[in-house]
């Protein structure tokens, strides 16, 4: 029969287990704080780009109604000369 001996462990291998569960401890834990870090990090990043794409197109929308109401106006005032024009040549060879 075999019988069970109770093994001890040398010294040099006791304190090889006990910083190598120190060393995986702390891998565990920075490991964690990291995860937790880059979470952080990629909420950041679409909320502010987010924000930023909401305040892009919002100067966007501005900028053309701005371009819009111009060139309205330029319109307006072109088609305003042209009838000034036209009624100075018109109505004097009306007169005539």
């Amino acid at each position: 029969m075999h019988v069970l001996t109770k093994r001890s462990f040398s010294i040099r291998t006791k304190i090889l287990i006990a910083f190598l569960g120190l060393s995986l401890f702390i891998i565990f834990v920075f490991g964690n704080l990291t995860l937790e870090t880059l979470n952080n990090v990629g909420d950041y990043s679409e909320r502010t780009t987010k924000e930023l794409g909401k305040n892009a197109t919002e100067d966007s929308a501005s900028a053309l109604r701005e371009l819009g109401q111009k060139n309205i106006e330029q319109k307006t005032t072109d088609v305003a000369r042209q009838m000034e024009i036209y009624i100075l040549f018109h109505v004097s060879s009306v007169k005539e």
